[in-house]
């Protein structure tokens, strides 16, 4: 397991280990730095999709070792739109890591609501950083953006050793037949218990 908070195990479970295609939005070097990678478990299973991130020394480090590719782009400056009609991906897509730090306001802004659709998105606020409201802001900012569309299944799944750092959707209507338990403020071994998912 590379990723940090078990998204990677999650998702895989979600699917019921069969492929689909990812965008992992602060996709880091690919495996390890800075903080894990979501979507090396995936690729192992055969799931295909792009990375994206402003480092381009990640972004080496990624196409280095992956059997998918990684694109080096600021978020800041270019439309997620772009990128995805850019690589050609599909218009449904099935897992979106979206963990891009300092860039999540404006890739919020930018977000391509009417043209993408994602079956499962887990979405980096950042919550435990709480003494900054700017935290606060992007939970409520990003649960305004997913609201017509998603729902969360996993609210404020907590890091050991900090607190809340992520929210988990789901798309409305291209998951309605997953079961779903919903949970908050809780820990990924947690998670995994109460889905059942094995180690």
């Amino acid at each position: 397991m590379k990723s940090q908070i078990s998204q990677d195990k999650f998702i895989a479970h979600f699917f019921n280990n069969q492929k689909g295609y990812f965008i992992d939005l602060g996709c880091g070097d690919g495996i390890s730095q800075p903080c894990g990678n979501n979507t090396f478990l995936l690729e192992s299973i055969g799931w295909d999709g792009i990375g994206v991130d402003f480092n381009q020394n990640y972004v080496n480090h990624f196409n280095s070792i992956r059997k998918t590719k990684a694109v080096c782009k600021d978020l800041t400056k270019v439309k997620l739109k772009q990128i995805l009609d850019e690589n050609n991906c599909p218009k449904v897509i099935d897992y979106l890591s979206f963990d891009v730090d300092d860039a999540t306001e404006k890739a919020m802004e930018d977000f391509p609501i009417n043209d993408y659709k994602f079956k499962f998105i887990t979405f980096e606020h950042n919550l435990y950083l709480g003494s900054r409201s700017i935290y606060a802001d992007l939970k409520e900012k990003g649960k305004k953006l997913f609201e017509s569309e998603y729902e969360i299944l996993i609210e404020n799944v907590k890091l050991a050793g900090h607190g809340p750092v992520e929210d988990w959707y789901i798309h409305k209507e291209l998951t309605k037949n997953f079961n779903k338990i919903y949970l908050k403020d809780i820990f990924n071994t947690e998670i995994l218990n109460a889905y059942k998912v094995s180690e």
